[in-house]
C-alpha cells in the first residue's frame, strides 16, 4: 500500500490579528483567573485563537498566570 502525501492546513480557523486594547483584556481576564473557555466565548473565538493569544501574551512576559506545563519540566515542580 502506497501512502499519498497529503499537505494539511492546520489552525485555519484560528485569529491571528488581535487590537491590543482586546488583549490586555484578555490578559486582565486571564490573571483574575477566568477560564480560557470562558474568555473565548466572550471575544467569540475559538478555543485555539484564545490559547494561542495567550501563548502570545505569556511569550511577551504580559501574563504570569500559567495556562499550559511541559510534562517532564523541572519548571513544572512545586518548591
Amino acid at each position: 500500500m502506497q501512502l499519498q502525501s497529503r499537505r494539511v492546513i492546520i489552525l485555519e480557523d484560528c485569529k491571528f490579528d488581535w487590537e491590543w486594547e482586546d488583549l490586555q483584556e484578555v490578559a486582565e481576564s486571564w490573571e483574575s483567573g477566568e477560564g480560557l473557555e470562558s474568555i473565548a466565548k466572550r471575544h467569540a473565538v475559538s478555543r485555539r485563537s484564545m490559547f494561542l493569544a495567550l501563548f502570545y501574551l505569556a511569550d511577551q512576559k504580559v501574563i504570569s498566570r500559567p495556562f499550559a506545563y511541559r510534562i517532564g519540566s523541572e519548571s513544572n515542580e512545586s518548591k
